[in-house]
């Protein structure tokens, strides 16, 4: 490996080491700056790399490596850096003065698949990441584990199309608070640790024939979405969740790095359970929670605390603005209303969504129009 090592000393990795052994058969020629062009082949069992990055090594278990040109294509198993680990790795690298870039890659990710780019900076400490994937099939709770102080939470089948830059920190919240770019998400056959959202929102709504479940965790049948992501705060305007008695559209910020939420959302329980709640005989019926035409039960809810321990309360803001826009969503789109009610701006990276005085808006509408 010092041969191999010396050479990416000069391609820029200036503070490449490692240990293991090499087998290369190659020739390089051009100039001592590059850019170099390569011919040859090189296989690489057990290797184990260091850059003086604080993520930690970079780990190989077999990687053989075909030289061509500019470029080499590589065919990897068991690689593992910063708690991402690949296998059955493919792709064709390029190196230019310290910045390796994979492209196209495919590879075995957290029990899915990845496909796209990925390029790394070697030159800072830590190592700089942009990652432009496709993900199918991931676990997600292996996925956050490594890479967000959010652990034994979300679980389920994760597609998901990463456009994200971060920095390659040993720890998880810093790993986190690195991040900024955007993330496409959609999550099917799931389940939230932690918490039971329907007996959540039977407390707000007052439900009088609602047994509570003693089940600690909400079922996930799809949740999707898109965040806007910056130094590690996740912002959405569309994040779905349905579940087995419902649905829930929210919007506002999830901070990856510390866990905390402040989002504002709003639920729809399907008429049937809605029925077995107690319907509009409910004690908060026209107070905290409202009946649409279909015979659903429409909650509107503040969500704070943080994903371990999230807290909901009644939304009494949104809910003036319900009664007042007669805006009652269902079910099988619970985000339109919440939409509207809060005019439909966009979530910018990072930023939370405003609540704004929706109180005061009633008072004004109801003041203006009695001057006309």
């Amino acid at each position: 490996m010092t041969d191999l090592l010396a050479l990416a000393r000069v391609l820029g990795a200036t503070k490449a080491n490692g240990s293991g052994t090499l087998s290369l058969n190659a020739s390089f020629s051009g100039p001592q700056k590059g850019p170099l062009n390569y011919s040859g082949t090189a296989s690489i069992p057990n290797a184990r790399l260091t850059t003086g990055s604080s993520s930690g090594p970079t780990t190989i278990r077999t990687a053989n490596v075909q030289f061509n040109g500019t470029t080499a294509n590589i065919s990897a198993e068991g690689l593992s850096s910063g708690g991402l680990a690949l296998s059955n790795l493919k792709t064709t690298a390029a190196i230019n003065k310290g910045v390796v870039t994979l492209s196209p890659l495919n590879a075995q990710i957290f029990g899915g698949s990845a496909a796209g780019v990925i390029t790394v900076d070697t030159r800072p400490d830590p190592q700089a990441l942009a990652l432009n994937l496709k993900l199918d099939g991931i676990d997600a709770n292996q996925l956050l584990s490594a890479t967000t102080s959010v652990k034994n939470t979300l679980y389920g089948s994760l597609a998901a199309t990463p456009n994200l830059k971060l920095r390659l920190y040993s720890g998880t919240d810093a790993l986190a608070r690195s991040m900024n770019g955007t993330l496409g998400l959609n999550l099917t056959k799931g389940r939230l640790a932690g918490v039971n959202i329907m007996n959540q929102l039977a407390t707000i709504g007052k439900f009088v024939g609602y047994s509570v479940n003693p089940q600690n965790l909400t079922t996930i049948q799809k949740l999707s979405g898109d965040l806007a992501i910056v130094n590690g705060v996740a912002s959405t305007k569309n994040l779905e969740l349905q579940m087995d008695e419902g649905s829930l559209a929210a919007t506002g910020s999830m901070n990856l790095a510390d866990q905390t939420l402040n989002m504002k959302t709003t639920a729809v329980i399907t008429s049937s359970v809605s029925q077995q709640a107690g319907g509009n005989r409910i004690g908060g019926f026209m107070q905290t929670a409202l009946a649409n035409s279909k015979g659903e039960l429409v909650i509107p809810a503040i969500v704070t605390g943080s994903f371990a321990h999230p807290h909901f309360a009644p939304d009494v803001e949104q809910m003036a603005q319900m009664k007042l826009k007669n805006l009652l969503p269902t079910a099988s789109s619970p985000g339109k209303a919440l939409t509207n009610i809060l005019g439909g701006s966009k979530a910018q990276p990072g930023s939370q969504q405003p609540v704004g005085n929706a109180v005061g808006d009633v008072l004004n509408s109801i003041f203006n129009k009695k001057k006309k």
